[in-house]
């Protein structure tokens, strides 16, 4: 067995993990730490066979997401790329030894704004990969300090209003509870909520009926020891530290920021707007992304019938028309295509007796080995 940091562990844990690794010996990599296994075992108050299972629905989740390579690629990931820069959170340096510190500005967010422009896919798919910089980071403080590294958050809840009162918001909230909590558990020792106002009773309300109680439980009310106990030099001003980082963050944010070579385009009413794609190698993506103002617009995706005269099968609706509230949700669609050929995106507006609409989007052609959710999209010939 795996004896590192050992000490960290009481004889009957190690031997816990011990049956945990017999159990999972074909599919344990070296990254898979006693200190790794031992949080699935706690999260199943120890019971090893619940611990396995558990183990195992992560393995699958991972694989089935790609998370194994979501920081390699996160770089070629126009909505990642962008989130990275914009987002209101960092990792707050030499904060602690044993701990691992971040810190968000809340009250800068505005995700009804940002929905409309970050698909909500992408914003889980954030998550997902600040979850494993820090699992990279905890690996690190691990094998350097010997001893069990857990997480601290701190909201910094200042200018958070009624417009933070969002069921979209804390829809999203409960889908990152819940990832949190199956494949990456007991990571989180603490959340701080610092400089709140009289809207936190309603917002802590709010999310009592959408995440769970174990990460409610979490949750603390002002700083309480939080200075004594992490390096005042590495906190912001605003919650009582001295640290001289910048932490201003981007304010606006805009479809041409993650896409600036965007098309944009009017679709008069009763009409449409087709824009052909030609693929060239089978198994390629059509990376579809796309927003409309104050309208919905309809999409389909076809594969074009061969031209005059040739063989060839007729045309194929591979996404059958379909109404989007892209004005509200921005959109990203990935459709495989199967067979090399012409394929037409197709933005419908023909439902639409009075109104024209505004669509901006961006369409590429990607490699067929490209990363893409488990949601796309098949043309299964």
């Amino acid at each position: 067995m795996d004896r590192q940091n050992s000490q960290t562990f009481n004889p009957e844990h190690l031997l816990l993990v011990d049956s945990m690794r017999e159990h999972l010996a074909d599919v344990l990599k070296p990254c898979h730490t006693n200190e790794y296994l031992f949080r699935f075992l706690k999260a199943q108050d120890y019971n090893v066979n619940r611990a396995v299972e558990a183990f195992v629905s992560t393995m699958n989740w991972r694989k089935k997401n790609q998370i194994d390579s979501i920081v390699e690629t996160a770089q070629e990931d126009p909505y990642l790329r962008v989130l990275r820069n914009f987002w209101p959170g960092r990792f707050l340096e030499g904060a602690s030894v044993d701990q691992i510190v971040y810190y968000e500005d809340v009250g800068v967010l505005d995700i009804k704004h940002i929905l409309s422009v970050i698909p909500h896919k992408y914003i889980i798919k954030y998550h997902m990969y600040m979850m494993e910089l820090q699992e990279i980071e905890r690996r690190r403080m691990h094998q350097e300090q010997g001893c069990p590294i857990s997480m601290i958050i701190i909201y910094d809840m200042r200018n958070v209003g009624t417009k933070h009162i969002q069921v979209a918001g804390f829809e999203i909230l409960r889908e990152l509870a819940k990832i949190d909590e199956e494949h990456y558990p007991e990571f989180l020792d603490k959340i701080y909520l610092v400089n709140t106002s009289g809207i936190l009773s309603a917002v802590l309300k709010m999310a009592r009926l959408f995440v769970p109680e174990k990460f409610v439980s979490k949750i603390q009310i002002g700083t309480g020891n939080l200075l004594s106990m992490l390096s005042i030099s590495s906190l912001p001003s605003t919650i009582g530290g001295t640290s001289t980082v910048n932490f201003s963050f981007c304010g606006s944010l805009n479809y041409y920021d993650i896409f600036p070579d965007a098309e944009r385009v009017t679709i008069g009413n009763k009409s449409h707007h087709t824009v052909c794609q030609s693929v060239d190698t089978p198994g390629s993506i059509l990376d579809i992304n796309f927003v409309s103002e104050c309208n919905d617009i309809g999409l389909t995706v076809s594969r074009q019938k061969a031209e005059e005269g040739s063989q060839g099968e007729d045309e194929k609706i591979i996404f059958p028309l379909k109404r989007f509230n892209s004005h509200v949700n921005a959109v990203s669609l990935q459709v495989r295509a199967s067979k090399a050929g012409k394929y037409a995106v197709r933005f419908d507006n023909t439902y639409s007796t009075w109104t024209s609409k505004c669509v901006t989007y961006k369409i590429n052609v990607l490699h067929p080995n490209t990363a893409v959710g488990s949601d796309a999209i098949t043309d299964s010939t």
